[in-house]
């Protein structure tokens, strides 16, 4: 496994970063057996860099890891990123209570790395009326956690705001090749000037970049026969000199296998593969793809309707172009009660949704071309 120093921070981190926000399930389990198996794999192949947050698997990612993580191998062999979602708090008492909950549910006496969740332009008003940086440094001198920083969604104007303002360690940033013209590549030079570290979240957009159609990833297949499409989005990611971790939410012990075998013998993209990025970039971009992660932060739907599936069977048809088989799985969707049927379009989910999607509309638009 490829390790990266942080000058700034004065440590040495994985290159690869397990995100433990789409762990596998047995129905609406974690699959810890699994996840055992997964983080055994990650420890023996040198990757120490895990993820996790308050919120993820409905706040159970946190005891899941310390199950499988922290009960079975030595503290100092890992490092552990956990989040602190603003959004659940009414005041900095509340602040505090979830970073000591996060630290009962780890069963751990420090994080190395915490960071603000889901950082935009209010919850930035939200951290500085709490003092939530602050805290983040008191922290810092207690011994509570080694590392301050945040993850963000939102516009390039608010990130210098946030950098100018507060004081950091760290930031966590979307970054991938399907959207690095339209932001990404804004806010990874504005950190990078900064001088500000990043770690990256959803290098394969929430896995849309790991099964392309066979004609968006021609170029792929030509320029490095064998290779895979995950591996093709994690170097572009791997290639920017300051990005220190690419976090993958691996669901599977071979996703886990595969993006290992990847970090272990990680090159950065020449310049002909730079370019056939680019031209699976333009054939990405010519379809019209819902821009969802699969994150689930819009749900649960207080009226039953399944957001993110909803969403992936459209794209699965834009990419793929197979309308009959997207049909018969809206059908069941539909059967079972989470189809678009049920929106009510209240525009709660709105409130939560990381990449700015007008839900309700889409929804609307997809239901009349599926049902």
């Amino acid at each position: 496994m490829q390790k990266k120093y942080i000058p700034s921070l004065d440590t040495t981190v994985s290159r690869l970063g397990f995100g433990a926000m789409r762990m596998p399930r047995i129905g609406d389990e974690v699959d810890t057996e699994t996840v055992k198996k997964m983080v055994d794999s990650a420890i023996a192949a040198g990757l120490t860099y895990f993820d996790t947050a308050y919120v993820y698997h409905g706040q159970k990612s946190e005891g899941v890891l310390k199950e499988c993580l922290v009960d079975r191998y030595p503290r100092d062999s890992f490092t552990i990123a956990d989040k602190i979602p603003l959004w659940m708090a009414n005041g900095p008492e509340d602040v505090a209570r979830i970073f000591e909950e996060e630290l009962s549910r780890l069963g751990v006496n420090y994080i190395d790395f915490l960071l603000l969740h889901a950082m935009n332009a209010d919850r930035w008003e939200d951290a500085k009326k709490w003092h939530a940086n602050e805290y983040q440094q008191e922290l810092k001198k207690q011994g509570k956690i080694r590392f301050a920083g945040f993850s963000f969604h939102d516009k390039p104007e608010t990130l210098r705001k946030m950098l100018a303002e507060g004081q950091w360690d760290f930031c966590q940033l979307q970054i991938n090749y399907f959207d690095w013209d339209d932001y990404a590549q804004e806010l990874y030079n504005i950190a990078t000037e900064a001088g500000i570290p990043i770690i990256v979240m959803e290098p394969i957009r929430g896995g849309a970049l790991a099964n392309l159609a066979p004609d968006v990833a021609a170029p792929f297949r030509k320029a490095c026969p064998g290779s895979t499409d995950a591996e093709w989005a994690l170097r572009f990611v791997a290639s920017q000199d300051n990005v220190a971790v690419i976090l993958s939410g691996m669901s599977n012990l071979e996703q886990m296998e595969q993006n290992l075998a990847t970090f272990d013998k990680m090159q950065p993209l020449n310049e002909a593969e730079q370019q056939a990025v680019k031209d699976v970039m333009a054939a990405i971009h010519a379809k019209p793809l819902v821009p969802c992660t699969g994150c689930r932060y819009c749900m649960d739907c207080p009226f039953g309707v399944d957001i993110p599936a909803v969403f992936k069977i459209y794209n699965d048809y834009q990419m793929f172009n197979n309308i009959d088989t997207c049909k018969n799985l809206y059908h069941k969707l539909l059967n079972e009660g989470h189809g678009v049927d049920h929106c009510r379009n209240c525009k709660a989910c709105m409130k939560h949704c990381p990449q700015s999607i007008q839900i309700p509309v889409r929804l609307a638009e997809i239901h009349e071309l599926l049902k």
